[in-house]
């Protein structure tokens, strides 16, 4: 089940799962120091068109996370079990992957934060920035409950616990083996993993969604190979999923698992018909995947930059404005793509020619490597 193929239509969705995060955080523009001044939800720009973002744009992490384990298991899964890939080869793709830009929005907050504090009497939003969180978060650990609450880039802590999540993965992966009825098992067991703590409770949920994509992927791979019209396939998967949320509807708080099935339904039918999403518009199109990671870590750093820069005064008048959430959205796209072509690939592409940890894939899967660029 491993390629190195993109799957055009996941790439769409991860998009929009950024999208979603990108919108639901323009509220931090209402805050002045950690407390948000004369916010209303409705009346954010082009609210009645962008209700769904503003409203659930948070759920977008649930999306990141069904997608990564999705991904995973797709091109990693097999890999680490018949060991093919070192864990000191997948901790370094990981790395390099992802730490090149967390460190440079790090940096870029802790020398920005200390302005606004200076301007203002306390930080932009988040307010535990003192040394030992910066060291926190310089580890990738800003949510593993060792923290005293979110500090610097605050997003990050979504991509702290994926860290947790791949070396579980790994762990589980190499020693037990990959069957969809173990993914299964682990992320039901995930739900009743209750520990007192809130880290560690969200952690439930991003090792939830992580092995529920997995297992959508072990599934797809099934559905795949059946000599179903697709027509056909699709009419079960969408009946299961609505007949699912329909009943989680009728509990409390089930918010967060009818928005797992949601996108579970999203990602199988996506991959169930990526043949037809292969041609050369929408190829194109599903090059914006590639800008996810780079607004994820941009869009508050670009947010605590024009507070400093304007004064949180100047924001407030201009908050509601339709013009300054256009600047808002097209500045953290625009420097996403410049982040991810002039920053984050070239650097990723020289940290591993430049140091070959662990076996190479290039060497043991073929002539293509097979990367999760998640």
């Amino acid at each position: 089940m491993t390629t190195s193929k993109k799957l055009n239509g996941l790439e769409v969705l991860r998009f929009v799962a950024a999208f979603a995060v990108v919108v639901w955080h323009y509220q931090h523009f209402y805050y002045l120091s950690a407390v948000p001044v004369g916010f209303d939800v409705t009346r954010q720009p082009f609210f009645q068109i962008l209700r769904p973002f503003y409203v659930h744009g948070l759920n977008g992490v649930e999306v990141f996370w069904c997608l990564s384990g999705f991904i995973f298991f797709w091109k990693y899964a097999a890999l680490i079990h018949f060991r093919r890939i070192s864990a000191q080869r997948f901790a370094w793709l990981r790395f390099t992957r992802l730490y090149p830009l967390h460190f440079v929005t790090l940096i870029a907050v802790a020398v920005l934060q200390p302005i606004y504090e200076a301007n203002t009497g306390s930080f932009f939003v988040y307010q535990d920035n003192d040394r030992r969180d910066f060291l926190l978060n310089l580890l990738f650990a800003s949510k593993w409950g060792l923290e005293h609450g979110l500090s610097f880039n605050g997003p990050v802590w979504s991509v702290s616990l994926e860290v947790i999540v791949y070396a579980l993965f790994f762990v589980v992966s190499r020693f037990l083996g990959v069957s969809f009825g173990r993914a299964i098992i682990i992320a039901f067991a995930a739900l009743y993993f209750v520990i007192p703590s809130e880290s560690r409770m969200i952690l439930q949920s991003a090792v939830l969604c992580f092995y529920v994509g997995g297992a959508i992927a072990l599934l797809s791979a099934r559905m795949a190979q059946w000599k179903m019209p697709l027509g056909v396939q699709s009419i079960i998967v969408l009946v299961v999923a609505g007949l699912a949320m329909a009943w989680l509807a009728s509990f409390k708080g089930a918010e967060r698992f009818i928005v797992i099935i949601g996108s579970s339904t999203a990602i199988l039918l996506f991959f169930l018909f990526d043949a037809h999403l292969s041609g050369r518009v929408f190829s194109r199109l599903a090059g914006i995947g590639n800008l996810t990671y780079a607004s994820y870590m941009l869009h508050f750093p670009i947010q605590l930059a024009t507070v400093t820069i304007l004064g949180p005064d100047a924001v407030h008048r201009l908050v509601s404005h339709r013009g300054f959430f256009l600047y808002y959205v097209v500045t953290t796209f625009a420097l996403a793509y410049v982040a991810y072509h002039l920053f984050e690939l070239p650097v990723q592409n020289f940290l591993r020619r430049r140091y070959q940890f662990g076996a190479s894939l290039r060497t043991e899967t073929g002539p293509r490597e097979v990367v999760a660029e998640v």
